[in-house]
């Protein structure tokens, strides 16, 4: 039987696609990015002199994007939309420690648990049944004080779904190809990676999957989306991404073309077919009037019949 998906990409509408007369009700997906409060890459990118300032700054511009107040808003379109999964990316993690006791770790924006209380407090409750942390870092902030950050995917479901939805398998996998870097005398690799779920929705069976593959380098990239697209053509079910895979659909050969080659279909085009559904792109501030958004890189794709 083949499932009826309903999707909400970040920062679009709905898409409302009718269910057959006296078969199961739409299977409602969701993919968002929760943008991790800061650009990292000048950190990536200083000279040693410059690490510390831009650690700095970085903290600094987090704490600016204030993510407190940004989990009410996403938690309220997650409360109104009410997906059976949701697929999050940006999922992040932020931790202070004193330099001469690394251990000692103060956490002081952890999303998913902030994002998770407010759905809580909408009396929609939600808890993550597949976590990906793929990268992590510690660097000093001044001369005292470290900062520590985790990235993660996620996907979260009701925690009381209906009697059509069961989810098994969580599976967290960090993508092979990754850039490899030097900071403060060390290597370090930018790392990404992908979470799994296994759901049967009224008995018909699917793998969701939500990531967002390198968005600094093209050729990690691709070589990310071609490693995805490989590890889920084993899946003995029917696969749904839901993820910001930074790829536009006309970039010749990126993620976006190396997974539509692979078998998958747009979600959006197929079911809205001449109607815009940009969901990028704010500066790092989150500044600007909506009219700003005019590019897609967060998707729905699913295996074709």
């Amino acid at each position: 039987r083949r499932l009826v998906i309903i999707a909400t990409t970040a920062l679009t509408a709905l898409l409302v696609v009718p269910a057959h007369a006296g078969a199961a009700p739409p299977f409602r997906v969701m993919t968002y990015n929760l943008y991790l409060g800061a650009n990292l890459t000048p950190i990536f990118t200083a000279p040693p002199d410059r690490v510390v300032g831009e650690v700095k700054e970085v903290w600094h511009h987090v704490r600016a994007t204030n993510f407190r107040l940004r989990a009410e808003a996403i938690a309220d379109l997650i409360s109104e939309e009410r997906p059976h999964l949701a697929g999050l990316q940006e999922v992040s993690l932020w931790q202070t420690a004193p330099i001469d006791d690394p251990t000692h770790l103060t956490t002081k924006y952890d999303f998913l648990e902030l994002l998770l209380s407010e759905l809580d407090q909408n009396e929609t409750p939600y808890e993550a049944v597949a976590t990906n942390p793929f990268a992590s870092a510690m660097l000093p902030v001044s001369e005292d004080q470290l900062v520590r950050f985790t990235q993660r995917n996620v996907i979260i479901a009701p925690k009381e779904p209906d009697d059509g939805l069961v989810v098994t398998n969580p599976v967290s996998v960090v993508f092979a190809a990754r850039i490899p870097l030097t900071i403060l005398g060390r290597p370090f690799e930018i790392t990404r990676g992908y979470a799994t779920i296994d759901a049967s929705f009224h008995g018909s069976p699917v793998r969701f999957v939500t990531t967002q593959p390198e968005a600094f380098s093209v050729l990690v990239r691709k070589l990310q989306a071609a490693e995805l697209a490989s590890a889920l053509s084993t899946s003995p079910f029917d696969v749904i991404i839901a993820g910001d895979i930074n790829s536009e659909r006309d970039f010749a050969g990126d993620s976006h073309q190396i997974l539509i080659g692979a078998g998958y279909t747009d979600v959006w085009l197929e079911t809205m077919p001449g109607v815009d559904d940009f969901t990028a792109s704010f500066g790092d501030d989150l500044v600007g009037p909506p009219s700003e958004l005019d590019h897609t890189v967060d998707y729905v794709l699913r295996t074709t019949d």
